[in-house]
């Protein structure tokens, strides 16, 4: 064979392995340039889902704060309005156990007096 011919031929046969190899390489990183692209795709909408849970949760956060605010606020009220009937109550009980005491002193020194007076 002519070595002209053969080395033509080797070169050829080079080139087309080397055209192979290089169109393999390019499908490999269009292939991963696309699925990078769909990942980032998910991430993005991953992310901005997120955001809206985020920004859901910050609003309920608020929602909450303000009725805890409320609440305590109403239950600060009821306190005080249960802590000025409890110091009414109280005062009408000491009223009426003065009252009673001084009515059963009456009968105690009535019945003591009648008492002493049988006796003599």
């Amino acid at each position: 064979m002519n070595p002209i011919l053969l080395i033509s031929f080797i070169g050829i046969v080079l080139f087309l392995f080397q055209m192979f190899f290089f169109t393999y390489c390019m499908r490999w990183l269009v292939n991963g340039k696309k699925k990078r692209d769909k990942e980032f795709l998910l991430l993005d909408e991953e992310r901005k889902k997120l955001f809206e849970m985020q920004s859901n949760l910050k609003n309920e956060i608020l929602d909450v704060q303000k009725l805890s605010k409320d609440t305590f606020q109403k239950l600060r009220i009821l306190g005080s309005e249960v802590h000025e009937e409890w110091n009414d109550v109280t005062k009408k009980i000491n009223s009426v156990l003065v009252e009673v005491e001084s009515q059963i002193a009456k009968i105690c020194d009535e019945n003591l007096s009648q008492l002493s007076m049988e006796r003599y």
